[in-house]
Order: structure tokens, then sequence, then C-alpha cells
């Protein structure tokens, strides 16, 4: 499975070549194109923030859409289900989790350890895997051990997602792949050959024999 994660500023540079389109906009080309899944995670803003941002989304999208850190908005929009950070884990009571699981929601969490136990969640993002697109400085780690159920996070782009699916995670977090592209349309274009890239299958070694 491919995530897509909300860029924290958009446009992202001021190249952009085509500022007319909306981060809505491309987010819709994006679900057009096959994702199932959209983060929404703005850091810093308010729930009545994110509920402005999801009044802008068709309604038809919503149950795609994992929110971060406001658990109301959960059942208010429909929403596929919550997203919890490190320090969202330590401030929602475990009620509202509960709740929203019990309604058949969705729960993911970040994780920066392979040897976490996730057995909690639906999904985990774990990175960075390879070098940051969209935060430099924070680098690839090497990971002996991957939940069952977990999504690579960091520098995931069109060039190694094969290789993402071959390290045994069962999907992957793309965002400056997406938001840092100098040309949004492109950027729809590569998630979209990223969507194909996920779903073929892992080419077998020829072993034939001499």
């Amino acid at each position: 499975m491919i995530w897509l994660i909300t860029s924290p500023q958009f446009p992202a540079t001021e190249s952009n070549h085509n500022p007319a389109l909306t981060e809505i906009q491309i987010i819709e080309s994006a679900f057009g194109a096959g994702l199932q899944t959209l983060l929404l995670r703005k850091p810093g803003w308010s729930a009545h923030a994110y509920a402005q941002w999801l009044e802008q989304l068709p309604a038809r999208y919503h149950n795609r859409v994992m929110t971060a850190t406001h658990p109301s908005l959960v059942e208010t929009y429909g929403l596929k289900g919550l997203h919890l950070s490190e320090d969202a884990r330590a401030r929602i009571a475990p009620y509202e989790i509960r709740k929203l699981r019990d309604a058949g929601r969705c729960i993911s969490a970040s994780i920066h350890n392979g040897t976490t136990d996730t057995s909690a969640y639906d999904a985990v993002l774990l990175g960075p895997v390879f070098d940051s697109i969209s935060k430099p400085g924070h680098n690839a780690r090497q990971f002996d051990t991957i939940p069952p159920n977990a999504l690579a996070l960091g520098g995931v782009h069109a060039g190694n997602i094969t290789e993402v699916k071959e390290r045994g995670f069962c999907g992957a977090a793309v965002l400056g792949a997406v938001w840092q592209h100098p040309d949004p349309v492109q950027a729809v274009a590569l998630l979209t050959e990223m969507l194909n890239l996920w779903q073929a299958p892992i080419p077998l070694l020829n072993n034939t024999h001499p």
C-alpha cells in the first residue's frame, strides 16, 4: 500500500510550474489515480484548521483520510482513522482510541525502532529508510527488524519503491517526492508510477543452470 502525506507547506518552491493548482486539487488527482490513503498531517494546526481543510475536500474522499492528532474529526467527517505521533500517544486518552477502534476505524502510529511492539496498530510508519527528501539532515537508518505492518518512511520515490517491497515493508509513505517536485502535475504522475510499481510482482531471480 502507498500512503501520501500532506505537505506542511505548499507550494514547496517558487519554481512551481503551475501555482494555480491547489493542494486539494493535487490530492484529488492522486485519489483519481488510485491512492487509497492520505495522511492529513499539519504540525501545529488546530482541530478547527484541520476541519476547514477537510471542508474543502469532497466528502466522497473522506473515508480515505487518516488524520493526525485530532480524534474528534474522525467521527465528525467519517474519516478512515487516526494517526498518532509519539507526542499524541502521550496526550490522547486511551478510551478515545478504543472508541475509534470499536467503531472500525484504523489506528496508525509513527515509530523509529523496528523492535517496537506494533500489535496495537493497523499500520506504523518506520523511518527514515532512505535519506529524507523533505527534511535535510534526516539520513537513512538501518533497520534489521521490520514489523509486518510497517510502511517505509523517508526518501521514498519511484526509483526505490521496489527496494522497499523487497526489504519486507507492507507499504510506503510518500511526502517529499510529491510536494517538493517543481511540477505538481508531474509529481502526481510519479505517484501514479509508484502505485503501479507497488502492485507489480517482485521479479524472480533467473535460476537457470549452466
